[in-house]
């Protein structure tokens, strides 16, 4: 009885939790026979619980089950296990109904599945923590009773069918997958492997497996069978499982075909009764054929079944709150309601209740005391059934924590309890035996006789039987797996309207073979594996064939597998063998590892590889979440355990036996990606890869013959060819160096290191060193022109499904930290709750701190390389050959890193980095260097000590290190170093011309749609990134808050000096210094601070004779041109900012300059910047950068950032001389800027930002400078200035506040003060006449390049486009005032002088008595406003105008105020009022509106004929007289460039002009010195009206009241009027400017002109005046030292050196430009219109006068037509006549 309680107990221990209603009693239990018979059982549908899917078994039937145990002859007779009919149908657990009760049942099971798994790991534990629970590698009795046992064990298992079928997932095209078996056999056979049976003792044992038609099968798109009885679907399911490989179901689509596996086992039952000589296990496993197949239809299913599963999850727990029909809305929400509140409210406002909490304390009691009983042995089935009650209520912690406790509890008790027969037994066979709990004990139940024999038969020979004992050489186990073929089908629709798939890839592997041997005196084992092949295929050519067939198949991958004669014989090599051994006995290592390779053939074959893309996209974008996060997870479980496996193994292994020999794999690209022979096509030969250890070893460095042994890696041959039509690139891949050769072969060689010795800080445990002698790259226009085009001639598959990328579930994904297992956590919850395991953990925790502060730092791996040299050549192809043109070469880079226990070390660096131009040649003979390092002289000769171009120092660590605030790491996690020395740079005009021109050439080869989808590519990356703005500037912000992330940095970088040789071919222009540039960065987790210091900035000319050689320096003694300190503070996310709290503070300090200016040298620089296009793509960048800068400072406007400034800007001195080899010069002191910031807390603005900036000490002088050091020696001041003050205030939360403007600018000057003398103006006019037309004439022709032109105009339109739009999308929204500006000047002033400046000492000021007039505007201010809709308003104002003859007379009632508000103006108002407003366009109006208003007050100006003349003497006299030829050029060229530029305006703007002026008054007065003096007086207003729409123009005009009358100056503050000599009058304009027609019609009203006896008084008292004045004509004093000396040819002014070539090109363009106005058919029309004129002359004596001769004119016209034409007639006949 005691073997059938026996097996109902493994009976119900393993079949109860699976099979349905499994009833004891019908048990047909044959006591004697041992026969067990199961017939026509049924699973349960939660039998596939422990897979954790959402998936329950509809239909689970077993035939048959029978297990036959001969008790009686159990070592003689075999046990049989025999299973036939096993048919399984599983569904989605959603389309099953909800049964509450069932639902119940399901949960309570997965619970308490659970708690066991939970408690199977924790005894897991302990036995692995228990080192005397592991079993030692003995030759143990339970060991050979096993083997025994398993010597007779029969398996038979026939007709397996499981099917998963899902008709939820894709209602519309369900699908079904499963796995069929038609049979398994395990049998005991004889030699001849002949099933038989052994009845006696055998030494050897032959056990036959074989696996019959085993199949893994997907249909797509079935008719489901979940509606058919259940007879019928376990008939259908037995109807559709394969007998064999080739006879199978039509219906039935294979991922796995049906295969064969047979397995034969050697067993030797005594292995030293064979004296060792046979394996213990020696086994082989034959697979035969292996197929896998796959198509597009089964693939989408799959990612269809991946994504439904999250949902099913998902639906599952809210399902019992679902109803099954939605009639109306409300029961939706009725449904969300319950789901919501049951499932998240509820369950934690119960929680906290005091009755649920105390009710729930007496459940855990009770479970308690209940499970105690049922370990002892002593539970009732009441108490069973209260156990299941309240399992249901407790959740999985409280039970696993409970029975934890309780099994304490019960132990104690059951150590006093004898144990059964049957738990002795059960544990024996279970390996659950301890010390404290002993196996069988067989001493006690066998007898002597009995325990003999069972001894005998099982070859047990006592404990003296340990593997230990076995020769070293023995293999225990021998294993070998051979597969003959594995091949992989792709299938899919050749086209759209294919009916069937077909197989568009096949890969082949055939071959394989697998050896494992172990042997177990050694602990060592041999894995071998060997691949025979390797083939890939494409899409058949040929669709007739057969889809087996191979024949016109194009072959992707095939080996290159060189045959070998060895014994007569001809050896094929396999193409890949590896052998991996531990241990192994002919070598003293610890593992041996061997990998040999042949080469392999990659031909891409574009129809292949597009259509397996095609094939493998998906249809719809799907949610894959679920699936990527347990790939995620996943992956980093492996990753972590692979790199702690490696570590160890690299830390243990002290002997490594290694031998890697990977041949040269290539990959050929065709031209349009189909390979036929003589193709263009590139070779990239991956080259030669071997690792192996070497034992050449330099005998010099005893350290490492005797401490390390050392590996060599060598990759031979890296190379990469480029072959044209029926070129041989095979030929050529052999050789070293061809034409076809891209990169020629490279030869990289490391030598590895390892330390013998692990635990001596003094050796680094690995030692790499590694070099390249060279890498050369060498390729032509052409040849570089064709694989451009050979890589566009590739098709690329057209995608046919509109794909969205989800970046943000992305970003989710790989920023989700690892999942834990839940199973794990709860087990490491309750371990922790525990208190004195917490104390021991951290006093262990605090102690090894301790240990690690002094223990002492290791070097695992130290590193070099070295790359002696890169060179790339670029050539120009010309006739079939080619020509170097550019060579750029990186000489000698050095790499080395130290990777230590607390820290990583990283140095490199680079000797020089060279670019020559191969076509120039420099005076010394070599080729011109663009770009090089600048070496002294000593440094050529000696180039071991020669400094580094470039070198850099990283020095990581992180704060676990002792040391970490020691000095050397000054408690930073990285520091960097970065040095630059000297670098001169050298940029020769005709080079870079030429190089331009290389680009044109070969730009002009390429296709004109190549620009265009560079266009479209880049309005669509800018289009993504304006749509992503807002998410990446919040994205940003939070990584620059997030102090977790932050890692502390410190990175210092500095340059020595950088040279600039600005050249032509001819001569040297411009030499250019830059000394000393310094940048420090220092992050922490609380701020970053950055630092940038400019030592010098010198520019100079590289002429030795030249008198001005320094262009550029600095004036001061300051050892710092430019530093800058910046300092961004990091708040955390809640932080409340203080008023004084920043988000960025910024020093800034600039020393003083002196730049000398002379126009020759900017005429230079910007003709060499014109001849190569750059001036104009200079503009662009800076409207580029604008924008870009606005926009910035919108986002910081919108982020409410504080920003701190405090700069001081000393500005440079400007030196102009009057010409290059003048002495004297003016120098204009740009003074001193200082910005400072404070913030203001206005309560009802909330927070300001203000900017507070001033300019000081500005002024302008004429000095004559030394003529050594150009030092200023004499000086006169020509401009004084007042304190500029400028108050630029920002709001800080401007959508608070809208009432006023966002930034608010204030500035005030108070003074303005220019003093002129006539030497001073003089010395301005020869600047301009001199130093300002001084130009450098270059014979350099200038190329236009077409493709620039193109790509630059595409580049500008869309530039233009995107401005448009950004400006658009700025404008929508609610309208406010964006920005505000008031500026002031008080008072503006200009004193001229009489005589000469006393230029003889510094800082002198002009002789007050020598003043000639002063000119004074009192306050001009100017108010700017701006709006958010881009509409502006400018307003600009003018308090007062004056202008006052300052001359010393000896008179009193002389008038000195020549220009003056009229006595009429109120003395407050302001004299000149202009405005000018801009609207945007909107729904109101169609176009942008601008409207310009100009109001002029009424005033006078008085006139002396002879104080003009004094002035035009001062202004006139002594100017140096220019080129009266040059000066009509430049008017001409002025003319046609205004005209130019009015051909190009704007259609979208209309503009309107309104300008008034109130009745001015122009007084000519008779004599100045007397303040009663006669006068005449001009009197008129004026009213101008004007509107432009595009290229129409219409002006309206009206002069009304003009009068002229005489009167005495004193009496014109009554406006007393003596004699009108012209009666009021009116005159009007009218023009009319469109593209057809240009009209002027001017009208005249009547005329009346009064000549009068006292006007004519007072016009021959103006004039007898003039003959006193005696004008002052001086010669200007020449400088006696510089008459003589050399003076340049081109400054010099000889009538032969002028240039008369420029006359025929104006007269050419005139013509040219009377051509285009011919064409153009343009009316012009003027039209003069007088009605009336009359004319009277008057005689008599004072106010009594009568008029003697009268005329009058009445009804004039004149009207002119196309005058422009005849006035260029005419112009032309002079020049002919010149």
């Amino acid at each position: 009885m005691v073997f059938e309680k026996f097996v109902v107990h493994l009976l119900d221990k393993y079949l109860s939790d699976y099979i349905e209603n499994l009833d004891y009693k019908k048990l047909k239990v044959d006591i004697w026979s041992g026969n067990v018979v199961l017939e026509n059982l049924y699973l349960k549908p939660n039998a596939l619980a422990d897979l954790n899917l959402p998936i329950t078994i509809t239909i689970g039937y077993l035939k048959k089950l029978a297990l036959q145990i001969p008790w009686k002859n159990l070592y003689t007779h075999p046990t049989k296990l025999t299973i036939d009919g096993l048919y399984v149908h599983v569904i989605p657990k959603i389309e099953i109904e909800y049964n509450a009760k069932q639902d119940e049942k399901e949960q309570h099971e997965a619970k308490m599945k659970e708690v066991n798994k939970i408690e199977k790991l924790r005894k897991d534990k302990e036995a692995f923590e228990d080192i005397n629970n592991i079993e030692k590698d003995n030759d143990t009795f339970s060991a050979r009773m096993k083997l025994q046992i398993m010597q007779n064990l029969e398996l038979l298992i026939h007709n397996i069918h499981i099917v998963y079928e899902d008709k939820t997932t894709k209602p519309n095209h369900p699908f079904a997958f499963g796995i069929t078996l038609n049979y398994i056999t395990f049998q005991t056979t004889n030699k001849g492997w002949i099933p038989t049976i052994i009845k006696e003792n055998s030494p050897v044992i032959y056990k036959l497996g074989e696996l019959n038609a085993l199949s893994i099968y997907w249909n797509t798109n079935i008719k489901s069978n979940s509606n058919l009885p259940r007879n019928e679907i376990i008939k259908n399911l037995q109807t559709k499982i394969a007998v064999d490989t080739d006879q199978v179901s039509k219906d039935m689509t294979y991922i796995f075909r049906p295969f064969n596996v047979k397995t034969k086992l050697i067993m030797t039952m005594k292995p030293r009764q064979q004296k060792f000589e046979r394996p213990m296990f020696y086994i082989t496993i034959d697979l035969g054929h292996i197929s896998l197949n796959l198509n597009r239809a089964q693939y989408l299913d799959i990612l269809d079944l991946l994504e439904f599963q999250g949902h099913i999850t998902a639906k599952l727990k809210y399902i019992k709150y679902r109803p099954q029909k939605f009639d109306k809305t409300i029961e939706k929400w009725i449904f969300a309601y319950n789901a919501i509140v049951n499932e998240k409210i509820k369950p934690r406002l119960e929680c906290y209740k005091w009755e649920n909490i105390k009710k729930h304390l007496e459940y855990c009691r009770e479970y308690r005391y209940i499970y105690v009983q049922e370990l002892t042995g002593k539970i009732t089935d009441e108490q069973k059934q209260r156990t299941e009650e309240l399992e249901k209520k407790l959740d999985v912690f409280n039970l696993t924590y409970i029975r934890q406790r309780a099994q304490l509890e019960a132990r104690k008790k059951k150590e006093q309890k004898p144990k059964t027969l049957l738990e002795n037994f059960s544990n024996w066979w279970n390996n659950k035996s301890s010390q404290t709990d002993p196996e069988l004990d067989l001493e006690k139940i066998l007898s002597a006789e009995e325990k003999e024999k069972l001894y005998e038969t099982i070859g047990y020979e006592g404990e003296d039987t340990s593997t230990l004992t076995y020769p070293k050489d023995y293999v225990d186990i021998d294993l070998s797996i051979r597969l003959i073929m594995l091949d992989l089908n792709i299938w899919s629709k050749i086209n759209e309207n294919d009916q069937q798939f077909r197989v568009i890839s096949r890969a082949a592997l055939p071959d394989t073979e697998i050896i494992f041997k172990r042997r177990p005196t050694t602990s060592s084992a041999l894995f071998l594996v060997s691949l025979g092949s390797f083939q890939v295929f494409g899409i058949a050519t040929d669709l007739k064939q057969s889809e087996l067939s191979n024949d016109s198949r194009p072959v992707l991958i095939h080996p290159i597998i060189q045959s070998t004669l060895s014994n007569n014989q001809l050896e094929q090599p396999k193409l890949l063998e590896v052998e991996f051994e531990t241990n192994p006995l002919d070598r003293d290592s610890g593992y041996r590892i061997k990998v040999i390779s042949q080469s392999v053939e990659v031909k891409y074959n574009a129809p292949t590889i597009n259509k397996l893309i095609e094939c493998f996209e998906q249809d719809t974008q799907r949610n894959l979440q679920g699936v990527k996060q347990a790939a995620y997870t996943t992956y980093t479980d492996v990753k972590h355990r692979s790199i702690l496996l490696m570590k160890y193994n690299i830390e243990t292994t002290k002997v490594l036996d290694i031998h890697i020999n990977l041949q040269s794999p290539f990959f050929i690209l065709p031209e349009n990606g189909v390979y036929y022979d003589g193709c263009p096509a590139i070779c990239l030969d991956m080259g030669n890869l071997i690792l192996q250890q070497n034992s050449m070893i330099n005998k010099n460095d005893e350290e490492t013959m005797d401490n390390y042994i050392q590996f060599q890696l060598e990759l031979k041959n890296f190379q990469l060819l480029y072959a044209n039509k029926y070129e041989n690139w095979q030929n050529a891949r052999q050789q070293e160096t061809t034409r076809l050769h891209l990169i020629k072969p490279i030869t990289l060689s490391i030598n590895l290191f390892k330390c013998l010795y692990s635990d001596n800080a003094n050796f680094p445990a690995w030692k790499i060193s590694g070099q390249i002698p060279l890498v050369s790259v060498r390729i032509s226009d052409m040849r570089l022109f064709k694989i451009i085009k050979h890589i566009q001639s590739l098709p690329f598959p057209q995608s046919k499904y509109r794909t969205i990328t989800d970046i943000e579930n992305e970003t989710e994904l790989w920023m989700t930290p690892t999942l834990i297992d839940t199973t794990q956590q709860t087990l490491e919850t309750i371990e922790n709750m525990t208190p004195m395991k917490k104390i021991l953990e951290k006093l262990a925790n605090e102690n090894q701190k301790i240990e690690n502060k002094f223990e002492e730092q290791f070097t695992q791996i130290e590193a070099n390389f070295k790359l002696s040299q890169i060179d790339l050549l670029l050539e120009e192809e010309k006739e079939d050959r080619d020509y170097p043109f550019l060579r750029i070469s990186f000489i000698s880079i050095y790499v080395q890193t130290f990777i230590k226990t607390f820290d990583i070390e990283f140095q490199a660096s680079l000797d020089d980095f060279i670019i020559y131009h191969e076509q120039f040649i420099t005076k010394d003979n070599q080729h011109l260097r663009f770009l090089a390092a600048q070496h002294e002289e000593n440094q050529n000769i000696d180039k071991i000590n020669s400094k580094k171009l470039v070198s850099l120092h990283i020095l990581h660590t992180s704060s676990n290190n002792p040391l970490f605030t020691s000095s050397k790491y000054d408690g930073l996690e990285n520091k960097i170093r970065i040095h630059f020395s000297k670098l001169i740079v050298t940029l020769q005009l005709e080079a870079l011309l030429s190089i331009m021109k290389f680009q044109d050439n070969f730009m002009q080869k390429w296709p004109t749609d190549i620009f265009e989808e560079h266009i479209e590519k880049k309005q669509l990356s800018e289009k993504f990134s304006q749509e992503n703005k807002r998410m990446s500037t919040i994205e940003k912000f939070v990584k620059t808050n997030n102090l977790s992330l932050e890692s502390t940095l410190e990175i210092e970088a500095n340059l020595e000096e950088f040279h600039i040789v600005i050249a032509t071919m001819d001569t040297q222009m411009f030499d250019v210094y830059i000394h000393g540039v310094k940048a420090n960065m220092h992050n922490t987790s609380n701020e970053t601070f950055l630092n940038l210091i400019l030592t010098d900035f010198c520019m100079f000319d590289p002429h030795m004779d030249a008198r001005f050689r320094k262009i550029i320096s600095q004036q001061s003694e300051d050892n710092e041109l430019l530093s800058v300190s910046m300092v961004l503070f990091n708040y955390p996310k809640i932080h409340t900012k203080a008023l004084d709290d920043v988000d960025c503070s910024v020093k800034i300090n600039f020393a003083k300059a002196k730049i000398l200016f002379l126009y020759k040298y900017v005429d230079q620089i910007m003709g060499f910047l014109d001849i190569l296009n750059i001036s104009k793509s200079a503009i662009d960048v800076a409207q580029n950068q604008i924008d870009a800068v606005y926009e910035q400072v919108q986002n910081l406007q919108n982020q409410a950032y504080k920003l701190h400034l405090n700069a001081t800007f000393n500005a440079p001195n400007i030196i102009i001389p009057i010409n290059t080899y003048s002495d004297e010069a003016l120098c204009l002191d740009l003074g001193k800027l200082i910005l400072q910031t404070k913030f203001i807390d206005d309560p009802e603005i909330i927070l300001i930002e203000q900017q507070q900036v001033n300019i000081e000490n500005v002024r302008a002088s004429r000095v004559k400078l030394n003529k050594n050091n150009n030092e200023i020696e004499n000086e006169i001041i020509l401009l004084e200035c007042a304190n500029l003050k400028i108050d630029i205030n920002r709001l800080l939360y401007p959508e608070k506040i809208k009432f006023t403007a966002y930034i608010s600018v204030n500035m005030q000057w108070d003074l303005i003060h220019f003093q002129l003398a006539k030497d001073d103006y003089l010395c301005v006019m020869k600047i301009l006449m001199e130093n300002f037309n001084d130009q450098t004439i270059t014979n350099i022709i200038r190329e236009q390049y077409r493709y620039q032109q193109e790509q630059q105009k595409q580049e500008e339109d869309a530039l233009r486009n995107a401005v448009i739009k950004k400006q658009t999308a700025w404008q929508i929204g609610e309208i406010f005032e964006k920005i505000k500006v008031h500026a002031e000047i008080k008072k503006l002033a200009l004193t001229l002088y009489l005589g000469e400046s006393n230029l003889i000492n510094r800082h002198v000021k002009h002789e007050e008595n020598l003043k000639l007039v002063k000119v004074e505007i009192n306050i001009f201010e100017v108010i700017y406003r701006q709006h958010s809709d881009s509409s502006y308003k400018v307003i600009a104002r003018v308090k007062n105008f004056l202008f006052d003859d300052l001359r010393e007379t000896h008179r009193t009632d002389t008038v000195t105020h020549m220009m003056d508000r009229h006595f009429t103006v109120d003395p407050n108002a302001y004299m000149l009022i202009a405005s000018l407003e801009f609207k945007s366009k909107d729904s109101i109006r169609l176009k942008d509106q601008q409207r310009l208003n100009i109001q002029l007050e009424s005033l006078y100006i008085c006139i002396k004929l002879d104080y003009l003349i004094i002035l035009k003497d001062f202004f006139m006299s002594n100017i140096p007289i220019d080129d009266k030829n040059k000066s009509k050029n430049q008017e001409i060229i002025m003319t046609t460039s205004t005209l130019s530029s009015i051909e190009t305006t704007n259609t979208n703007v209309e503009t309107r002009i309104d300008i008034l002026v109130k009745n001015p008054e122009i007084i000519l007065l008779e004599d100045q010195h007397n303040s009663n003096s006669n006068c005449l007086v001009l009197n008129f207003a004026l009213d101008i009206r004007a509107l432009n729409i595009g290229d129409n123009t219409n002006l309206f005009g009206a002069l009304n009241d003009l009068t002229i009358y005489s009167s005495k100056f004193a009496e014109l503050k009554s406006s007393k009027v003596k004699y009108r000599i012209l009666q009021p009058t009116k005159v009007d304009l009218s023009i009319i400017i469109d593209l057809e027609q240009q009209k002027i019609d001017i009208r005249f009203s009547h005329i009346i002109i009064n000549i009068t006896p006292a006007a004519a008084r007072i016009l021959i008292g103006v004039t007898s005046s003039l003959s006193k004045h005696e004008p002052t004509n001086k010669q200007e004093k020449f400088d006696m030292q510089t008459m003589f000396k050399p003076k340049p040819i081109n400054e010099s002014d000889f009538w032969y050196l002028q240039d008369i070539n420029d006359l025929p090109s104006q007269k050419n363009s005139l013509i040219e430009n009377k051509k285009k106005k011919e064409e153009s058919c343009l009316s012009q029309q003027l039209v003069l219109t007088l009605t009336t004129m009359e004319i009277k002359l008057d005689v008599g004596f004072g106010l009594v006068t009568k008029p003697v001769v009268a005329m009058c004119l009445s009804n004039w016209t004149v009207d002119l037509k196309n005058w422009s034409d005849q006035v260029c007639d005419l112009y032309q006949n002079l020049l002919v006549c010149i």
